[in-house]
């Protein structure tokens, strides 16, 4: 997606998100079968992050008429390919799409975007190595968004933001104090968070603050809590890893087995 008329087009667009998708299904199928396993029918997902709708689709399909899919994508190219994806499903009318970043204050911030992999997007500057260009977005929190729209309970929260994790958190401070989601399914990289101005041991304190136990994830899989979040952030130092918080007070939010 190096050219730009490319990146431009619709045949350019639609390639680069059936290419992305492919890969998507075969290098996380344990993450996709987890995701089978918790969401039901019925339910509230709000997906940050969205990218293509990968998952968005797969909870659309999952939560049924009877539930609902919140997916926010800032990127305006990623966003244009998620709409048209969704808008082929049988079950499109359950799933509403926002072109906006979630953080801890409404607002607008430079989104950069990477032309080789648009899951690089972020709002923190990509590496020099990496080409790409510079688009400014809107920022919305949770805690408004929810307020505006009347919605009352979400079941769970997928969060993959490139190093946002805490700024989205602090946007949703209201949800986790009052309704907080029976789960929350979060990227965790020391590296994003720290580019993004934040620390690993905000993300670890907010998530404890609100009453969520951590599990670490293995092949799809919870492989226990993670007791001692200074040894699991050494240990997953330079790398992005998926952490599963489940909240006290919701027990229908079981682990899946």
């Amino acid at each position: 997606m190096m050219w730009e008329p490319l990146r431009r087009s619709r045949l350019g667009r639609s390639v680069y998100g059936w290419m992305y998708l492919f890969g998507k299904s075969r290098a996380e199928r344990s993450e996709s079968e987890f995701f089978r396993r918790l969401v039901g029918p019925g339910m509230t997902i709000v997906d940050l992050g969205a990218n293509v709708g990968f998952y968005t689709a797969q909870f659309s399909e999952s939560v049924g008429n009877g539930g609902s899919v919140i997916a926010f994508e800032p990127d305006p190219f990623c966003a244009d390919i998620l709409r048209r994806r969704i808008g082929a499903l049988e079950s499109a009318g359950n799933v509403r799409i926002e072109d906006a970043a979630l953080g801890a204050a409404r607002g607008e911030t430079i989104l950069y975007c990477s032309h080789r992999d648009r899951a690089e997007s972020r709002t923190h500057p990509l590496d020099p190595a990496i080409p790409g260009e510079t688009v400014r977005v809107p920022v919305c929190t949770l805690d408004e968004y929810c307020r505006e729209h009347g919605i009352e309970r979400i079941d769970g929260v997928k969060v993959d933001v490139e190093g946002d994790e805490v700024s989205a958190l602090r946007g949703m401070r209201e949800i986790l104090t009052t309704r907080p989601p029976g789960w929350i399914f979060i990227e965790f990289s020391p590296d994003q968070l720290r580019g993004a101005g934040e620390t690993p041991e905000s993300f670890w304190s907010l998530l404890r603050e609100h009453g969520y136990r951590t599990y670490a994830l293995e092949n799809g899989r919870t492989a226990g809590a993670i007791e001692d979040t200074d040894a699991f952030t050494r240990a997953h130092q330079h790398e992005d890893s998926n952490v599963f918080a489940v909240h006290r007070s919701r027990p229908e939010a079981a682990l899946p087995s």
